[in-house]
């Protein structure tokens, strides 16, 4: 037993000295060096120039509601215009009745109109009311009366 335990004293001797220690059979690999990279440039993009959107062939210019100019330019006045709307439109549509008043005067291709408002109130079955309303532009003599809204003339088309 006395041998057992001295081989094993002497086993763990070995091991703990420096010599026992395995050597290192190939070199160890080199890290490679860090290398700067260069920053990235920013380049801003080209400013983009806004192609101007076209100029609305039909639009309208509200020039108040002072109607002496039409008037000293041989217009049928603001009542006949507002009555000439009701003729072309009627008087009421879907069985209600339509109101019809002149606000002012437009100009609508360098031509002046009398710009005509239409209002139709609405009360459905239970009682709710809606109100309807449009811009009618009626010439000076009377005879176009055009369609639109605040700042257009509804184009409309045909063949």
């Amino acid at each position: 037993m006395l041998f057992l335990l001295s081989a094993l004293v002497a086993g763990m001797a070995a091991c703990a000295s420096p010599a026992a220690a395995p050597q290192a059979t190939a070199a160890a690999s080199p890290t490679p060096a860090a290398t700067a990279t260069p920053a990235p440039t920013f380049t801003p993009a080209p400013t983009a120039t806004p192609t101007p959107a076209p100029e609305n062939p039909f639009h309208v210019t509200f020039l108040g509601e002072d109607t002496a100019p039409a008037e000293e330019a041989g217009g049928i006045g603001p009542e006949a215009a507002a009555a000439r709307a009701a003729e072309v439109y009627g008087a009421e549509w879907l069985g209600k009745p339509q109101h019809y008043a002149c606000l002012g005067i437009a100009e609508y291709e360098e031509e002046l109109y009398y710009a005509v408002y239409w209002t139709q109130t609405v009360e459905d079955s239970l009682g709710v009311r809606e109100a309807y309303m449009g811009h009618l532009y009626v010439s000076l003599d009377g005879v176009a009366v055009l369609e639109g809204d605040a700042d257009s003339i509804y184009f409309m088309g045909g063949g």
